[in-house]
């Protein structure tokens, strides 16, 4: 398997930075309270 940019497979790991830090998900909107409960 050949890949016309090889050096963006270094940038493969950067997409997983959001699920390794859930506590940025955990912060406190004020909006937060505007969307509907989930069943």
């Amino acid at each position: 398997m050949t890949f016309s940019f090889p050096w963006i497979l270094w940038f493969i790991p950067l997409a997983f930075i959001p699920l390794l830090f859930k506590e940025a998900s955990l912060q406190y909107y004020s909006w937060n309270e505007m969307i509907p409960k989930d069943r």
